[in-house]
């Protein structure tokens, strides 16, 4: 069964061939096998096809009266507009290792000679059609990782960038730990961005890293700092803006999902900090006074 494609050209398939028995040959074996052939009797006329029906897979002679077919492949292989057409160069000659890597080098994803059965011709355009259709879900994944962390940095640039409400500005202070103390703030940065790497690291290895214990001593370094959560959510983007920066989008999007649990387990612990802070004045404030020299005087 035809392998199921992305687009209007689905299981498309243009044949390439300057020789007649050959050309309806490869079409006849196609259409029993349910795929929709176009037929090309020289490269130009290939090139135009490949433009106009956008075939998902080109089955393309090597010699060919007008242009060869090692440079049809290159030039179609070297449009980015072509980079879902796969093509699979065919030849009647016995050709060397070498031929086959020339061939090849030209973008051919694969290479056929004949004779050839309808068997091996089938299987092969299978495993091609399965080859492209992977890469066609490969890259709309990793488009659509790095559409959410584009919409996930600009969340956070937006958090990050609303004023303050008075009640903060009272509570915490009008200058954020940024602005304040630039060196320390840089410093957790570095800090929070080691705390991603083993959170990353910890997800792939499946280890135990003592990620809790840094987090805590790092949200209790806040509390001493008088840290808001608008610092909080700096140093998380900040560290992340540099994780983007230095890796590939599949591991990014690791750092981006562990971040998320991170940054939130980070602002417990500073919650955590200030609510012990306030439990100790609570304390100290109702304590009766007099009670130590009382003590001091029996």
């Amino acid at each position: 069964m035809p392998s199921q494609s992305d687009g209007s050209s689905s299981n498309l398939i243009l044949v390439v061939d300057d020789e007649d028995a050959n050309l309806a040959a490869t079409a006849r074996i196609l259409e029993q096998a349910n795929y929709k052939v176009l037929k090309a009797t020289t490269g130009s006329e290939g090139l135009t096809l490949i433009h106009e029906a956008r075939p998902q897979l080109v089955l393309l002679d090597v010699v060919l009266p007008d242009i060869s077919g090692a440079e049809v492949c290159n030039r179609v292989k070297n449009d980015p507009e072509f980079e879902d057409t796969f093509i699979i160069l065919v030849s009647g000659l016995k050709l060397s290792s070498i031929d086959k890597a020339s061939g090849l080098d030209s973008g051919a994803d694969s290479y056929i000679t004949r004779p050839y059965s309808s068997q091996q011709l089938l299987a092969l355009i299978e495993a091609i059609l399965r080859l492209r259709n992977a890469k066609i879900a490969l890259r709309k994944k990793t488009e659509q990782q790095l559409a959410e962390q584009a919409r996930e940095m600009h969340t956070l640039e937006t958090y990050h960038g609303t004023d303050s409400t008075p009640l903060t500005r009272q509570l915490l202070g009008v200058k954020s730990l940024s602005r304040a103390a630039p060196e320390i703030f840089s410093t957790l940065i570095m800090q929070y961005g080691s705390i991603l790497d083993l959170a990353v690291e910890q997800h792939t290895q499946q280890v135990h890293l003592r990620l809790t214990e840094q987090l805590r001593d790092l949200g209790d370094a806040l509390g001493v700092l008088n840290a808001g959560p608008r610092d909080v959510v700096e140093i998380h983007k900040r560290a992340l803006k540099t994780k983007v920066e230095e890796n590939s989008s599949i591991r990014v999007q690791l750092y981006l999902e562990e971040g998320r649990f991170c940054v939130l387990e980070l602002m417990g612990y500073l919650v955590t900090y200030y609510r012990s802070i306030a439990v100790q004045t609570n304390r100290t404030r109702s304590e009766p006074r007099g009670v130590k020299g009382q003590g001091d005087g029996s």
